[in-house]
Parts: C-alpha cells; sequence; structure tokens
C-alpha cells in the first residue's frame, strides 16, 4: 500500500483536483492526506461527487472551518474514521490482515496552538494500542535545527518549541524519518550579477588576481580561477547572503528612524536618508538576484516586481526538482542517494563505457561517401591564435594539452515532459567551462565558413542559413492526403535514432575528419577536447558522480559544429 501526504495548498480549483488525483493515479497511490485544502464546507459536496465513484474520504470540517484536512482512499481498501481534530485527522483500517492507524497533520503556526496538537496525538496514541501507526503532514516546525532552511546561516540552535516537538515524539515512540541535508553535497559554482555592483567588487577580483602563481599558463590560470572561487564565496556571505532578510531588517530600520522622526521634530533626517539609500541599493540586488534565478526578463524601466520574480523562482525549483523515479527493472526509488546513483549510473553507461560493437572504417571508404575535401588554401587559416588571446588559450593551441579541471562538464538535467519517471526521460543540457567555450568557439570559426559545402542540404538544423523547418514542412506535405482512400496502400515511421544519433566512436569521428582534409593539428585540438572530457550529474541542485567520458553524446556535446561536421 502507498501512502502520499500532500500540502495542496487550496484544492477549490476543479482543474487541481484533477492533476492531483491524474498524478497520484498514475503513481498508484491507494492513500492520498491533503493538508491546507481551504474548502468551504458548501463545497465539499461537488468535489464527492466527481470522485466518489474510486475514492472514500473522510474530512475535518466539523472541527476547523475550511477543512484544513482531507483524507481519501481507494474504494475496497477496510478504512474507518478514527479521531477528528482541527489540527490531525486519523483513520483505521486493516491491510492484509494487519490493523494500521494513518494520521495527517496540520499544525498550527504558532506554539500556543500547537500545545492541542500534542495533546491530540497523545489521545490518538491510546487508541492506537498495538497497531502500527504512521504519522506524516506538515507540523509547521522541525525538531533539530539542521531541518531548518536557514541552517547554514545561523547553524545550531534550540528553542521551546523544538524542544515540545522532541518530546512528542519520544513520549509517543515515534521514529522520525531521516532528514536528507544536502548542505554537504557539492554544488557548481554560480555568479550573480548583483555582485558586480557591489562597489568593492573590484577590489576583491583585483586583490586574489594580483597574486603571483609560478607555473605553466594553463595551470595558473586555474590555481588564480580556484583562489578567486573562494573569495567570491567570502564575498557573497559577507555582502549578499539571505538578501531577503537583509531588505526586511533595514525596511524595520527606516520605519524605526521615521517615527522617531515624527516624535523629536526630524533631528534624524540625516540617518533617515542614509537608511533610504542603503535599503534602495539593498532592494535593486533582491530584484536582480530573483531575476537571475528565476530566468525571466522584465522590463528595463519600472517595478522591481521582486514578489514575481521570487514566485516564479520558486515554481522553477519545484518544477525542476526530481522527487521520484524509476529504475530500468522498474523498481521505484525516491532516497536521494538512489536517484542520484541511478542518474550517474545510466549517463556513465552511455557516456562512459565505449560500445565495442562500433567498428571504424579506412579513410578511403570514407572518402568515396564523402566526396568532399577542404580547400588547399583553408591550411593557412588555422594559425589564428595570436595578439591579446589570453595566455591559457595561446598555451592549447601551441600544445594541444588542456587541463581536465577546464574540460570538466556538468550535466544539467531537463524533463522532457511533466512527470517524468527515469532516467531517459530527462534531456541531458551540458554546462562548459567559459575556457572550453573559448576554445570550441575558435575553432567552430575556423569551420564555420566550410560547413555549407561540407554537410549535406538535408541537414537544416544548427546550420546558418538553413531552418529546421523546412524538414517539418517537407513531412507534413510528404504525409497529406495519407487518409485518402483512392491512394495506394503506405505507411509512414518514426525511428528512435537516440543510440545511432546520440553516442559517437571517437575514431570514427577523427578518420572522418582526417577524410574532409582537416590538418593533424586542428584534428589534434579537437581531440583533446572531446577524449578528455569528464563528466557530472547536477542532480536536485547537487554535483554527483566523476566520471570520464568514452563516447561523445550528441544532445550534450561541448561543441555541436564540431559534432555536425561529420554529418
Amino acid at each position: 500500500m502507498i501512502a502520499c501526504f500532500w500540502n495542496v495548498r487550496e484544492f477549490n480549483s476543479p482543474l487541481k483536483q484533477v492533476q492531483v488525483f491524474s498524478r497520484l493515479g498514475k503513481l498508484n497511490v491507494d492513500v492520498i492526506c491533503l493538508m491546507e485544502t481551504r474548502v468551504r464546507s458548501a463545497n465539499m459536496a461537488r468535489v464527492i461527487d466527481c470522485y466518489s465513484s474510486d475514492w472514500d474520504n473522510f474530512s475535518n470540517h466539523e472541527c476547523s472551518g475550511n477543512g484544513r484536512l482531507w483524507i481519501f482512499w481507494r474504494k475496497g481498501l477496510n478504512f474507518s474514521i478514527l479521531a477528528a481534530f482541527d489540527q490531525s485527522l486519523s483513520i483505521v483500517g486493516e491491510i492484509n490482515g494487519h490493523r494500521c492507524v494513518i494520521t495527517t497533520v496540520y499544525g498550527c503556526n504558532t506554539g500556543a496552538e500547537r500545545l492541542h496538537l500534542w495533546r491530540q496525538l497523545n489521545e490518538v496514541e491510546s487508541m492506537v494500542g498495538e497497531s502500527s501507526w504512521l504519522i506524516g503532514g506538515d507540523f509547521n516546525f522541525f525538531a533539530y535545527a539542521v531541518e531548518s532552511s536557514d541552517f547554514e546561516r545561523l547553524g545550531l540552535y534550540d528553542n521551546a518549541d523544538m524542544e515540545a516537538l522532541r518530546n512528542c515524539l519520544s513520549s509517543l515512540e515515534l521514529i522520525d524519518h531521516p532528514f536528507d541535508n544536502h548542505a554537504d553535497r557539492p554544488k557548481p559554482f554560480k555568479f550573480f550579477n548583483c555582485w558586480a555592483r557591489h562597489e568593492e567588487f573590484m577590489n576583491v577580483v583585483k586583490e586574489s588576481w594580483q597574486s603571483e602563481v609560478s607555473s605553466t599558463a594553463m595551470c595558473c590560470l586555474f590555481a588564480k580561477l580556484k583562489r578567486l572561487k573562494l573569495r567570491l564565496k567570502e564575498f557573497n556571505r559577507c555582502h549578499f547572503e539571505d538578501i531577503s532578510k537583509r531588505v526586511n531588517d533595514k525596511r524595520n530600520q527606516l520605519e524605526q528612524i521615521q517615527l522617531a522622526n515624527l516624535s523629536h521634530a526630524g533631528c534624524y533626517i540625516d540617518e533617515k536618508n542614509t537608511l533610504q539609500k542603503e535599503l534602495h541599493d539593498l532592494e535593486v540586488v533582491e530584484a536582480s538576484f530573483y531575476k537571475q534565478k528565476a530566468k525571466i526578463h522584465w522590463l528595463k524601466e519600472g517595478d522591481r516586481n521582486t514578489n514575481f520574480f521570487h514566485s516564479a523562482m520558486i515554481r522553477k525549483i519545484k518544477r525542476n526538482t526530481i522527487r521520484l523515479l524509476y529504475a530500468e527493472d522498474g523498481s521505484r526509488l525516491d532516497t536521494f542517494e538512489a536517484m542520484s546513483a541511478e542518474m550517474v549510473r545510466f549517463y556513465t553507461e552511455l557516456l562512459g563505457i565505449e560500445d565495442p560493437g562500433v567498428k571504424s572504417c579506412d579513410v578511403d571508404d570514407l572518402n568515396s561517401l564523402l566526396g568532399y575535401d577542404l580547400p588547399c588554401e583553408a591550411a593557412v587559416a588555422w594559425d589564428i591564435v595570436q595578439g591579446d588571446f589570453l595566455a591559457a588559450i595561446k598555451e592549447f593551441f601551441q600544445t594541444g594539452i588542456l587541463l581536465p579541471a577546464f574540460n570538466a562538464t556538468a550535466i544539467v538535467l531537463v524533463p522532457k515532459a511533466p512527470n517524468a519517471g527515469m532516467a531517459k526521460d530527462f534531456r541531458p543540457i551540458s554546462c562548459c567551462s567559459v575556457m572550453y567555450k573559448t576554445i570550441s568557439g575558435i575553432i567552430v570559426n575556423c569551420l564555420a565558413s566550410f560547413f555549407p559545402d561540407m554537410i549535406l542540404p538535408n541537414q537544416s538544423a544548427f546550420i546558418k542559413g538553413r531552418s529546421i523547418v523546412d524538414n517539418t514542412l517537407l513531412a507534413q506535405e510528404i504525409v497529406k492526403g495519407y487518409s485518402r482512400r483512392t491512394l495506394s496502400s503506405r505507411c509512414a515511421l518514426k525511428i528512435d535514432l537516440r543510440k545511432a544519433f546520440d553516442s559517437i566512436c571517437w575514431d570514427f569521428l577523427m578518420k572522418v575528419l582526417a577524410t574532409l582534409g582537416l590538418p593533424e593539428v586542428l584534428r589534434a585540438w579537437i581531440r583533446a577536447c572531446i577524449t578528455g572530457a569528464r563528466f557530472s550529474v547536477a542532480f536536485n541542485e547537487s554535483l554527483e558522480g566523476f566520471f570520464k567520458g568514452e563516447v561523445e553524446l550528441g544532445r550534450v556535446t561541448h561543441c555541436p559544429h564540431t559534432f555536425l561536421s561529420w554529418l
């Protein structure tokens, strides 16, 4: 049996009702415990009528005006109401001949009101007896400081409300589900645009960058970037951490000064002006932070719309967070460790293992198939790295060596469809280093002018001057009229080319490039870029795994034009 606890935050919308029952139905949930439904008693009958054919239900409307809690269980399950209160609702029944009790909780916001909840749970405990007891929901508080969202900022602490919850768990002899703290897991470094607007930002960068490092140009660049990353993290903690709280605190200070001016005939005008400027600067930073996190563009002038960007960011985080996966054998994965291990396994097998069945072929055979050679004068164009390029970029084109740190890629997972349930249902997007993008960009610029002649006309995507819409229109024209009875029998096949298209044999790619007439030095640069790649999977804002690639993946390839050049 599967039970689900969900804080739905209003359940009045028919669309939301359909979405909830549809999603939980696909997950084969047997018992649905909803919190904060806010459905009025007058509207209950309408909801019950829609789902009474498949579900039995009970709510605590008699104890709470808007029905904070509502439990649904599938027809055929032998459940009945055990106890109903304003902050808890309990049902009892038999599962496979074993008596069990399920309690859903939605605690009040204040400690004084939550005292009634502890008494309610003690009363239910006296009815449970020897039965199994499952409690879930939203206590609106936590037992330990590490479970708080601001733990990294506040550290360890304790108070009476936390102690009351722990005492309740102890007296009822309940086993608390372990809290999964992601704080100690590695996370990718992110640069926020608001940093650059701070008056001390340039000084921090200069102070960190001016310290000399004795090594090769590329190693020197890596060491300076690593050192600067630590300085910027400390800079962020000092000036921007918990920016919303800083804004609220500054706003409260301004209100206190304004009240003091009213009672003391404007004695604090200078302090008020200073606080107004500081508040304005913090609000600009806050708006910039949430705008960047939400990835939504807004008008250049006008209202900052911080609340809008904040809500958009929250929706984006909820949409991209992976909470459930199914392995290839159909087993259900719902812990961070199991889900992240499944993702790392999937991409390790896809990228980190070479397929022994994929064989290369001779250059002569490829030459007869491709029928294209680069013009002889193109070779002189490769020597384009000179002037004001960074020393590390010059070193790469001089030595053909790229440090593994610059060839590390984070694979970000984007669901192909809502409620993606397996690793293959996510679209991998690679996040490469700026160093790598610069190198691959230079290589692409060398080849860009030859792409139109090098790549067949039926490849219409990602090529300047061509449009992927052309193939879409062609496909529509081909199947147009297929339904006519006067036509001869025919069909259209949709073929999954994922395995054939996504994974590229490096040896085959190198021979194709040699057949096309690319100079050896250019092929060495491309080889250094693709054969030294290492991957990590960005899973729920944490980096998991670090493995070396043995094949190149088309969708997450570092340089798409390099990939396209062999088609």
